[in-house]
């Protein structure tokens, strides 16, 4: 039962109903069985008799006392004394009477009223009305509680899918609302933060643009003004650093956006496989492809493509880089493999982390940056995957699936 609010319940009313077969169980210790009562009132006037004459005032002190009745005929049935509770003048228990012949043909005789083990019977109905009242008035209490808990778990289940704005509805002074406040709290402070860390992101990755530029057209100026070959080593470098910096900087606008869970356009149709082609071109990899059509966005597809090749490009160390992508009608597969240098299997999800670096990796190789964790999220923006495999006969090969559930063709 994965329900909270059936466990609660059931507890309760099993807890209720538990109680009434307490009550039952001593219920059944307490009463006496038919009988008992009238035989020990006998026994108690035996003994009496073998003292003294039992008058009708004694007898009626018994009767009170024992809650029973006793009767004292003679060998004709003529009633020599009667006596009977106080009050009582219904309910005798004709299984408790009780009877013994006395000396001179005299006879005794008690009964009880109506006390004694009670049938079973007796109890059947009030045990099940108690279970069916606590079950009626607890179940809506309960699941007004619960309630409330399910709604927070759905909270905090979107707050960590990326909805940072959800937020709880808070209703009463108990420790349920209690709890909402702090996660409204807790969930409008994580969102602020996030918000700065964000901005501050931008912020720096834009004003980065600016000395960058400046840079760049320090060095076009030497080139023109002073003669400076741009195949003279430090320019190149120079040059390779700045396209370097200015792709990061793109990587980390980009992976800002997509973080804050928006996207540069809406989907619409889209063709990979003339992105793919253009990507490859760009990379130097003719690579013509059959146009391959699907929901998405444009600059998302372009930049996850480039992502992969350039990686490919980097590790591969340009060393038979290969694309392909086909189509059927449950997916869309993009593959990008190398015979580089591979992947070791424990670091094939790891590579997926912004800026982890691979271990082994020289100072110029650097570490993987945003490039395949941008891949990964816009895969999942996508609603698709990605993963790392072993290439045959060696390298590494990248596997992005993405499902044809929006309109399609190829």
């Amino acid at each position: 039962m994965s329900r909270l609010y059936l466990r609660v319940w059931l507890a309760v009313a099993l807890a209720g109903t538990l109680g009434a077969l307490g009550g039952l169980a001593m219920a059944i210790i307490i009463y006496d069985p038919p009988g008992t009562v009238a035989a020990r009132m006998t026994g108690a006037t035996l003994a009496l008799l073998e003292r003294e004459h039992v008058s009708q005032d004694r007898a009626q002190r018994l009767a009170d006392e024992w809650n029973t009745f006793v009767r004292i005929t003679d060998q004709q049935g003529r009633i020599l004394v009667f006596a009977k509770a106080a009050g009582r003048t219904a309910g005798l228990n004709d299984e408790a009477r009780h009877r013994i012949e006395l000396a001179g043909g005299q006879r005794l005789e008690t009964g009880e009223f109506g006390v004694g083990r009670p049938p079973w019977s007796a109890f059947a109905l009030p045990l099940i009305g108690i279970a069916l009242a606590v079950g009626l008035a607890t179940f809506p209490l309960v699941r007004r509680i619960t309630r409330r808990l399910e709604a927070f778990r759905q909270s905090v289940t979107e707050l960590g899918q990326g909805q940072l704005s959800t937020r709880l509805a808070v209703d009463g002074n108990d420790e349920v609302a209690d709890l909402a406040r702090s996660f409204n709290r807790s969930a409008e402070r994580i969102e602020e933060l996030v918000r700065a860390n964000r901005n501050l992101l931008a912020n720096a990755s834009h004003e980065l643009r600016s000395p960058l530029t400046r840079i760049r057209m320090a060095g076009e100026l030497l080139t023109d003004l002073h003669g400076v070959p741009e195949q003279l080593g430090p320019m190149r470098e120079m040059r390779s650093s700045i396209g370097e910096l200015d792709e990061l900087i793109d990587e980390i606008l980009t992976a800002s956006r997509l973080e804050a869970g928006g996207q540069p356009d809406s989907p619409q149709l889209v063709d990979l496989g003339q992105i793919c082609t253009e990507e490859a071109h760009r990379a130097g990899l003719p690579f013509p492809l059959a146009p391959v059509r699907m929901m998405g966005t444009p600059q998302l597809l372009r930049r996850m493509v480039r992502n992969l090749l350039e990686n490919a490009l980097k590790y591969g160390q340009e060393r038979a880089v290969n694309l392909t992508l086909d189509q059927d009608a449950q997916e869309t597969r993009l593959i990008v493999s190398d015979l580089g240098e591979g992947v070791p299997e424990a670091e094939r999800e790891r590579i997926f982390e912004a800026f982890y670096r691979r271990r082994g990796s020289s100072e110029a190789q650097g570490g993987v940056g945003l490039g395949l964790s941008l891949v990964r999220e816009i895969a999942r923006q996508h609603g698709g995957t990605v993963h790392c495999e072993a290439n045959t006969p060696q390298g590494a090969r990248f596997v992005c699936r993405f499902p044809c559930s929006n309109p399609s063709s190829s």
